[in-house]
């Protein structure tokens, strides 16, 4: 059976349950609105079942090794990393000022939830991103935010 995911579902959450239209007429993400919100999942669940889910197996199976001069992952983990990083996947919540998009923190948590329920262990690595871009942005020197969050957002 092909993986699936469960869009409708996170739709259904976000703007029936949740509401999230409404934080859209806050003036911080005043430039967003629901169509764009929407793409962003239906792209999201593109990218996890066309992208993410098909190399989830190889992940398991010959999965990350450490090495004398690094770590190494399989050959399809960085094609989907490429792709990822010309999707702007990585810099969804992130500053505007270094190639960021600023959109809500609670959008990216459904896109993380398509990305993990595709491929948990590819998924992962992202996150580990994510949370040094917020060190960075919140706590480091100008020139870290320079060198570091363009290029991990981009």
């Amino acid at each position: 059976m092909a993986f699936q995911t469960y869009s409708r579902d996170l739709r259904f959450i976000l703007f029936e349950q949740l509401d999230l239209g409404r934080l859209f007429s806050t003036p911080r993400y005043s430039e967003v609105t629901q169509d764009l919100a929407e793409m962003i999942v239906n792209e999201a669940d593109k990218f996890a079942v066309n992208v993410l889910a098909p190399i989830n197996k190889e992940g398991d199976k010959v999965g990350a090794k450490h090495t004398g001069t690094g770590v190494t992952v399989p050959d399809s983990f960085k094609a989907a990393w490429a792709k990822q990083g010309e999707a702007g996947w990585l810099g969804l919540t992130g500053n505007p000022e270094f190639g960021g998009q600023g959109l809500p923190f609670s959008l990216k948590l459904a896109v993380d939830d398509l990305f993990f329920s595709a491929n948990t262990s590819f998924a992962l690595t992202g996150s580990l991103c994510m949370a040094a871009t917020g060190v960075i942005d919140e706590f480091g020197a100008d020139w870290m935010k320079k060198a570091f969050l363009e290029r991990i957002f981009t």
